[in-house]
């Protein structure tokens, strides 16, 4: 869904996003690189200023995950609060060289004078996500991870059954 940016009035303008929306709900998903089963939460549109535009983003995800260290299902919970910025895109080339100021580091870009709120909804959910999905029982988590390590340190060193053969040959 893109917003023209010169349609956000003075006040501002909120969007309530959710699953029964599509964009939103196949923007989390891709953001989240997961089938959400929970979505709720909004935008907050401040009007732009000098051509930024400041989004308050408030959002709460759901989705079914598997633990990166020990393997169990669990649901995974993305509660987030915002607070991003857009500015109009230059018109750079390819093999231009651009250099950023440090206020610009934190900017994120719009173009055609429309912002892009899939985009803006990825963003958030992106910058809240753990860099691992982990089970929220951390020590039930620990004790699957070292039962997991102990099965495979028995299974190497048996070795693989194809080798067997190899064990009377001496």
């Amino acid at each position: 869904m893109r917003i023209p940016v010169d349609s956000i009035p003075r006040a501002g303008r909120t969007i309530e996003v959710g699953l029964d929306l599509a964009w939103a709900r196949e923007a989390a998903a891709e953001a989240l690189e997961l089938d959400p089963t929970s979505l709720v939460g909004s935008l907050e549109l401040g009007a732009p200023q000098r051509g930024v535009v400041t989004v308050v983003v408030r959002l709460r995800a759901e989705a079914g995950a598997t633990c990166d260290r020990c393997g169990e299902g669990f649901s995974l919970d993305v509660d987030t609060r915002a607070d991003l910025s857009y500015a109009p895109a230059g018109e750079a080339r390819e093999d231009d060289e651009v250099e950023l100021e440090d206020d610009e580091l934190e900017l994120g870009w719009y173009d055609d004078g429309a912002l892009d709120l899939a985009a803006v909804l990825q963003e958030a959910i992106a910058l809240a996500l753990p860099s691992r999905y982990t089970c929220p029982d951390a020590e039930g988590c620990d004790d699957r991870t070292r039962a997991l390590l102990e099965a495979s340190r028995a299974q190497d060193a048996a070795g693989h059954p194809g080798f067997s053969v190899l064990k009377d040959l001496t």
